[in-house]
């Protein structure tokens, strides 16, 4: 591409976004900020952060999957540089809510942690943001590419680093057109720390110079482990009386969910009621602006059901009458917990074709058998894996999601069986937080040494 031609094509980009910045904004707002926040969440999404530091690391993790994939890293980062302070960006109020969690409220009262939100991709806003915060390196977190941002690091000396990087094989030609906006990054400027080599490749094939690549891991195979999961399990199973009956009730959960997700999971737990086979359902809807509609769904479907965010107390008698149907997860950062109880979970955003699957490694890090649909494309060749290990089995529709859910839910043995497998098939890959905080550690000593110098 000729130097003439790249220019345009930047320019055309910033003009695009330029146009389309006030309904980003509005579709980002709409997605999870609260009215009370909104100026802060302007101010920062135009690069006004509240924090300045001197020098800091600075992690962005797009929304709260990532938020939650990133928290072992996190959590390492605060720990081996505690000199540093640390900026967590993301683009969602729950992304940045489970940051805060992650973080503590001591470490973001004193300063030693900032959680903001990205801020829009043109230069007033990325100069203002780098103004305030000063990194000395950036780790972007699985499948960002924002290229003013990305030059905005290059031409400052700022170390990128993508952390446990992946793109999907429908991403790579997207990511291509925006990779050449990025400027001409080298091993110095730049290191991508692929998942697999099947991610190493695709990022060779949108531009990224191969000596700028690693094969490094997934960090969802190293998230923190839930503790102690086997307490989690014995009461939640209590509070919600599921082994309150002389029979104690299956429970199903069901993460990341979408509406035709939630439709076929509430057929199948009708047929299956009608032939004996009888479960609690955890629902858990992808986005909390979801929570209402689901709500007045199953109240208009006549299910008897509770919410999370409501006292539990009400579902701890016994008999089977007194129990809920299904259980609407209104709440944030449990997922891990609710999964800790179930004989069976499903994965959502799998039976959506447009969505391309959400994490199926935090149940099969807890030992749980899952279902998914056929559209695992966010990370393909984890799922292959995952089911040619035992820990996952695809269905293709609703009919069949009722089948699987009836094959492991009147032979437990198997299913535990399955449990077993996926739980074993985490364990084995786990290192990559180890390598990628090998790979930066030298990244942040030379950065911290260009700083002493000037």
């Amino acid at each position: 591409m000729s130097s003439l031609a790249l220019a345009f094509d930047r320019f055309a980009y910033r003009m695009l976004l330029t146009v389309l910045s006030p309904l980003l904004l509005l579709v980002a707002w709409h997605r999870g900020a609260n009215e009370r926040g909104l100026w802060r969440f302007l101010r920062e999404r135009f690069g006004f952060v509240q924090a300045r530091h001197p020098r800091s690391i600075w992690v962005h993790a797009v929304s709260v999957g990532e938020v939650q994939a990133a928290a072992t890293l996190l959590r390492a980062l605060r720990r081996e540089y505690a000199e540093l302070p640390l900026v967590v960006t993301t683009g969602t109020a729950t992304g940045a809510a489970r940051a805060r969690a992650i973080l503590g409220e001591e470490a973001l009262q004193s300063g030693a942690a900032t959680v903001c939100f990205l801020p829009l991709d043109l230069p007033g806003c990325v100069d203002r943001f780098f103004a305030r915060i000063r990194p000395c390196v950036a780790l972007i977190v699985e499948k960002e590419i924002w290229p003013t941002l990305f030059r905005g690091c290059l031409e400052r000396g700022i170390t990128l680093v993508l952390a446990s990087a992946t793109l999907s094989p429908r991403s790579t030609d997207r990511y291509r057109r925006l990779w050449r906006l990025c400027g001409a990054h080298t091993r110095e400027s730049l290191w991508v720390a692929a998942q697999s080599s099947v991610e190493a490749e695709r990022f060779r094939r949108i531009g990224v110079p191969q000596e700028c690549i690693a094969e490094v891991g997934n960090l969802k195979f190293d998230s923190t482990p839930l503790a102690d999961a086997a307490a989690s399990r014995l009461r939640l199973r209590a509070a919600y009386g599921v082994d309150a009956a002389a029979v104690p009730r299956a429970v199903v959960v069901a993460g990341s969910t979408y509406e035709a997700e939630e439709s076929a999971l509430l057929a199948a737990q009708a047929e299956l009621a009608a032939t004996g086979c009888d479960f609690l359902l955890v629902l858990a809807p992808r986005h909390p602006q979801r929570f209402e509609a689901v709500a007045a769904r199953l109240t208009r479907e006549g299910r008897h059901w509770l919410r999370r965010s409501q006292a539990a107390s009400a579902t701890t008698r016994a008999g089977s009458a007194a129990m809920p149907q299904v259980l609407l997860l209104d709440t944030l950062g449990e997922l891990a917990e609710f999964y800790a109880m179930a004989e069976v979970a499903y994965v959502g955003g799998t039976l959506v074709a447009e969505v391309g699957g959400h994490n199926v490694l935090e149940p099969a890090s807890l030992g749980v058998p899952m279902l998914a649909g056929p559209h695992g494309y966010n990370a393909p060749a984890l799922y292959a894996a995952l089911r040619e290990a035992g820990g996952l089995v695809i269905v293709e529709d609703a009919e069949q999601l009722t089948r699987g859910l009836r094959a492991w839910l009147v032979d437990p043995a198997a299913a535990a069986e399955a449990g077993r497998a996926a739980q074993a098939f985490v364990a084995a890959h786990r290192g990559g937080l180890e390598r990628l905080l090998r790979g930066v550690a030298p990244l942040i000593v030379a950065a911290k040494s260009r700083s002493a110098s000037r």
